[in-house]
């Protein structure tokens, strides 16, 4: 073998070079191509797996998540507005013992008004 590639010239080992370095390129770019074909194929089921896993998540735990908040929002506003109107109460009865009271003192106040003189 050591004999046989002796007889090649330079020449001729340059050709062989070329000639091997067209092969790896060729090489090279039907693989470069393949690789590129799969990646894009493995990026769209990977768009595809991360979507689903999205909407997943977005049903089991984000809307549940809402919801519970919403009911807890839902039963402050209810407390709030048993408390509000129990307050709107009391208010109602001290104006009406205000008015009762004021109404008492305008009697008083004719009565001692009809003792002075005029």
């Amino acid at each position: 073998m050591y004999s046989f590639l002796m007889s090649f010239s330079d020449d001729d080992i340059d050709k062989l070079g070329k000639v091997i370095d067209q092969k790896l390129a060729q090489g090279f770019a039907s693989q470069s191509k393949e690789i590129d074909r799969r990646f894009a194929e493995q990026s769209k089921e990977m768009e595809i797996m991360i979507n689903k896993a999205l909407l997943n998540f977005s049903y089991t735990v984000t809307e549940p998540m809402i919801d519970n908040i919403v009911e807890l929002l839902r039963q402050d506003i209810t407390k709030l507005d048993e408390k509000m109107t129990r307050i709107d109460r009391r208010l109602d009865n001290i104006s009406d013992h205000h008015s009762k009271v004021l109404d008492d003192h305008e009697k008083r106040i004719k009565g001692l008004e009809s003792f002075l003189p005029v």
